[in-house]
This record gives C-alpha cells, sequence and structure tokens, in this order.
C-alpha cells in the first residue's frame, strides 16, 4: 500500500476514528495486539532473511534518500 492508496482509504472512515495497527502477540493462542497509532516517520527499511520481512534499518549512515527502501512507518 501507498501513501495515495492509505489516504483514499481513510476517506471512507470518520475523522475522530482511532487508528491502530495489529500484530500477533506470538503467545500461544496468537491473541493480535490492536496497538494505538502514536507516531508516524519516515525512515529507511531492509529485507531481512531471518525474519522473513522488512525491518527498520538503524544501521543507515549517509544522506537519507527516499527511494524504494524509503517507508513510512505507523509506530
Amino acid at each position: 500500500m501507498n501513501v495515495k492508496q492509505l489516504k483514499e482509504e481513510l476517506e471512507n472512515y470518520p475523522d475522530d476514528l482511532t487508528v491502530r495497527f495489529q500484530y500477533d502477540n506470538g503467545d500461544y493462542w496468537h491473541h493480535f495486539i490492536a496497538q494505538e497509532v502514536k507516531y508516524i516517520d519516515v525512515l529507511p527499511v531492509k529485507h531481512n532473511d531471518y525474519v522473513e520481512n522488512f525491518i527498520v534499518d538503524n544501521n543507515e549512515e549517509g544522506e537519507f534518500i527516499e527511494d524504494e527502501n524509503t517507508a513510512v512507518i505507523l509506530s
């Protein structure tokens, strides 16, 4: 999903509705946590083979460039 698609989707909901994101708690029952979004950042990301997903690239050094390795992060 890109920013344009997210904006279009959010236009369908009331302005005062709380925004949350869900993730698997990792417990035996696989409860899904519904964490409230508190921050929006644009950060570098990279694929991590161990977790088989993208992670925030905390080791990024140098000039910040928005490209395919940059993403809007909700946290």
